[in-house]
């Protein structure tokens, strides 16, 4: 009898015993790869999304800019044609126009609290960007800029690739 028992815990317990280890151990690799391709995934997920906003909010700026373009060059600076757009135009919260020059066109007179932000990207906008049209600026307060070159009346589109 006792070699019975000697040769059922040889022969049956202890390579059961082995296989629950390894099953046990192959369990926890498969769970954690498992949290890693959720992980990887998640990831792909999030950046696509992103892409995905980064894309629509480029198409309604492109489209924002045409509209004030065709606008500016219909109408000029008018105040009240370009307050109109402004009003029509949630995405925009405040817009100021300047000449090459850097004088303002609208509105002629900005706010008091404006000012000190206003001075600062016509200050980061160099003579060369104003006069080919580059990336957007930012204000000194952290606040987004869309900074563009936009022709006038009578002087076709705008110029460069992307405003």
């Amino acid at each position: 009898m006792r070699r019975y028992v000697l040769f059922a815990l040889a022969a049956v317990v202890a390579p059961a015993a082995a296989l629950a280890v390894l099953g046990w151990v192959s369990l926890r690799q498969w769970e954690r790869s498992a949290d890693l391709l959720f992980r990887e995934q998640a990831r792909d997920m999030a950046a696509m999304a992103t892409e995905k906003v980064e894309m629509v909010f480029r198409q309604a700026q492109d489209e924002v800019l045409e509209r004030l373009e065709a606008l500016v060059a219909a109408s000029g600076a008018d105040a009240e044609a370009l307050d109109g757009w402004l009003r029509d135009t949630p995405l925009v919260e405040a817009l100021y126009l300047f000449d090459r020059g850097g004088m303002p066109r609208y509105p002629r007179d900005p706010a008091a609290a404006d000012v000190g932000a206003l001075a600062a990207v016509v200050a980061e906008v160099s003579r060369g960007f104003r006069e080919r049209g580059g990336p957007p600026a930012r204000a000194a307060g952290g606040d987004p800029v869309q900074a563009s070159v936009l022709r006038g009346p009578g002087r076709g589109g705008r110029r460069g690739g992307r405003p």
